[in-house]
């Protein structure tokens, strides 16, 4: 399925009720990228790497799944029920956003998801 206005629109409605578990998804994947990058020293540097990539891979996710809701829910500011109460040269330009929101968190997932394989490898490379 394509990534359009409309299927993030309903990924976003679905995930209307999961916000609070996103956040805290979110927040616990900051500190723990920090953590991983705190004990680089002392972790094997392939553990690092692995633990780092897994890590920043939970961090894009969660953080694109609640730009998402942000957006592209109901409530979003991009969803088509706040498009369609404008006119004119304003519906025009909402359209046009919400495309390319869809566009960048598209991109944003696509290096969530590509993440952590390269740092598997990196990490594998350098042991």
């Amino acid at each position: 399925k394509t990534m359009t206005p409309t299927t993030y629109e309903t990924i976003g409605n679905r995930l209307l009720s999961n916000r609070k578990t996103l956040w805290v998804v979110a927040v616990a994947s900051v500190f723990g990228v920090a953590t991983s990058i705190s004990l680089e020293p002392i972790l094997s540097p392939a553990i690092a790497l692995v633990m780092f990539g897994g890590l920043l891979s939970a961090l894009i996710i969660s953080w694109g799944l609640l730009l998402t809701t942000y957006w592209f829910s109901s409530e979003g500011s991009l969803s088509k029920g706040s498009i369609e109460q404008l006119e004119g040269n304003g519906r025009t330009a909402k359209v046009i956003f919400s495309w390319y929101a869809s566009v960048l968190l598209s991109l944003w997932f696509a290096s969530g998801v590509l993440v952590l394989p390269v740092m598997l490898w990196r990490g594998v490379s350098n042991a």
